[in-house]
């Protein structure tokens, strides 16, 4: 069966980069054009499958609907933006609005203008600094257009989702820490007086030091400007606020009503679209992630569940009178989920019913 999703998946794509190459031969094309081009696609994927039943090829292209579109739907709009990065150097987090919901990508994704590939949990990305880029092989699930070695002068963008993550080197020596459920826009190469990012999620950043070349992180609420240093910024879609957490150095907020704020380390920032407060804090708290450990400190367990729930990618649904219930301590990600959901069974006295396929309910028992 998955043998038979791939074949559908990769001649999906094929005649979706068809339907893309018309898209390329002009920057203006009318929503009849687009329309007649799809149905295009369309029939000559049903002339492939002709020889199944009809209900099976629906089957199947509701399957690629619901995933290899949303690959397709990442290629449009990275040639899109890609044409405007060229010319203006700059992005825009407009990327994110015009983009397909991490939710639709089951696999960590490397998408460039010619590249879709494919990649295992926990890889690595290595950008050289010619724009060069290393990913070892056995890292690679799968790729289309495999052209890794293109031009320079283009946008990458990298999809982490829920359960997985990955790191990344840029070209200028950065390194970045991609929790699951988030996604980074990047060049390949830098430009030489700025260096800017967009994400969308949860990044651990060590930037590399270079003060005339300040570098930017853009997403949707705020900007975060710095010289060099490490901190953490958590800007997930469904996340109520924002924040970002200092680890050494200096960083400039800038949110989207114009207000600045400049962290010092051990500091956080908490950002809502109606206001930013700052505060002290043990840093460790929020970047342990990365060393795959959370540690806790009265945090409200629902909280809690919801950060499992998306590092793990599974659903965990638990009881209204276990929302507010604070826990403390810390907790291993190393361990599965059932590992870690036992013990914060046994320290709050829950109960737990469920497994990772249909999920997970917490309740207090008799």
């Amino acid at each position: 069966m998955n043998k038979k999703k791939s074949t559908y998946n990769n001649l999906f794509i094929h005649k979706s980069q068809q339907f893309l190459s018309l898209i390329k031969q002009t920057e203006k094309i009318n929503k009849k054009e687009i329309d007649n081009s799809w149905k295009e696609v369309e029939k000559q994927l049903y002339a492939k499958t002709s020889s199944q039943k009809k209900s099976t090829f629906t089957r199947t292209i509701f399957w690629i609907s619901y995933s290899a579109t949303a690959i397709v739907c990442i290629f449009l709009s990275l040639n899109i933006y890609n044409n405007h990065f060229k010319n203006n150097h700059t992005l825009s987090t407009q990327l994110l609005d015009n983009m397909t919901t991490i939710e639709r990508i089951d696999d960590i994704c490397l998408m460039t203008p010619q590249t879709h590939i494919k990649l295992k949990d926990k890889s690595i990305l290595h950008y050289s600094t010619d724009g060069s880029l290393t990913i070892p092989r056995e890292q690679i699930k799968d790729s289309i257009h495999d052209d890794i070695h293109h031009s320079k002068i283009q946008l990458n963008q990298i999809i982490v989702p829920k359960g997985k993550r990955t790191e990344i080197i840029f070209s200028d020596g950065t390194k970045a820490y991609i929790n699951a459920g988030s996604r980074v826009i990047y060049p390949r190469i830098f430009d030489k007086n700025k260096r800017e990012i967009v994400i969308e999620g949860e990044v651990y950043l060590e930037v590399a030091p270079n003060p005339k070349s300040p570098f930017i992180v853009k997403s949707s609420n705020f900007d975060i400007k710095v010289l060099g240093t490490a901190f953490n910024v958590s800007a997930y879609k469904e996340d109520k606020a924002g924040s970002v957490v200092l680890v050494h150095g200096k960083v400039e907020i800038e949110t989207t009503q114009k207000e600045k704020i400049v962290l010092q380390p051990d500091q956080l920032a908490y950002i809502t679209p109606e206001k930013t407060t700052t505060q002290n804090v043990n840093v460790l708290k929020y970047t342990s992630w990365k060393d795959n450990l959370l540690f806790l400190d009265s945090d409200k367990t629902s909280d809690v569940l919801n950060q499992l729930s998306r590092f793990y990618g599974v659903n965990i649904n638990y009881a209204t009178e276990v929302a507010d219930i604070p826990i403390s301590g810390k907790l291993d990600l190393r361990k599965d989920i059932e590992g870690v959901l036992k013990n914060i069974e046994e320290s709050l006295s829950l109960e737990c019913k469920g497994n990772k396929e249909t999920g997970f309910y917490l309740f207090i028992g008799k």
